[in-house]
């Protein structure tokens, strides 16, 4: 994934505070680039070693990126609301080169579709026009562990590498 920062953190931080207030609380505001679509978790067989050395060579290959985070939608028939990334470009650049990297990694159960995740319990309907579009600089990587317990999923930052460097 990678972290939003400053001013515009601070942005989406309160949006999510405002219709979603527990994610709010369990994760900073970011966009997945795997893990999640278009290549499953890393397999658990996999040694931290292993997936530190393949992500620090990879953001060591990847130039600062730009992107456009796109105005908020609702999925239909859900609560979920994010703010879209095209998903082509130098985003699935990064993706593609983290696929490749050697690690070994679950299924995708959706096609790689970055995004940015305002809300997952969305109280009440989120107002059109209420944010972006915003130009965000992609500037690290970060690789987060993710483990479900009965009272919800706990997240936990273990490394961040900055892009380009």
């Amino acid at each position: 994934m990678s972290e939003l920062r400053g001013p515009l953190a601070e942005r989406v931080l309160e949006l999510q505070r405002r219709f979603d207030p527990r994610m709010a609380r369990e994760l900073p505001p970011h966009v997945t680039i795997a893990g999640s679509s278009g290549m499953g978790p890393i397999h658990p067989s996999t040694t931290d070693d292993q997936v530190r050395d393949a992500l620090k060579l990879v953001a060591d290959a990847t130039p600062p990126i730009t992107v456009v985070l796109q105005p908020p939608m609702q999925f239909m028939q859900s609560n979920v609301v994010v703010m879209q990334v095209d998903p082509n470009g130098a985003i699935r650049a990064l993706h593609e080169r983290i696929k490749s990297s050697g690690l070994s990694y679950e299924a995708a159960r959706f096609t790689f579709t970055p995004h940015l995740t305002l809300a997952r319990h969305c109280r009440g309907p989120y107002p059109a026009g209420a944010a972006g579009p915003f130009d965000w600089d992609v500037d690290t990587v970060a690789l987060m562990q993710s483990q479900t317990r009965t009272e919800g999923v706990r997240y936990r930052r273990l490394e961040t590498w900055p892009i380009g460097a």
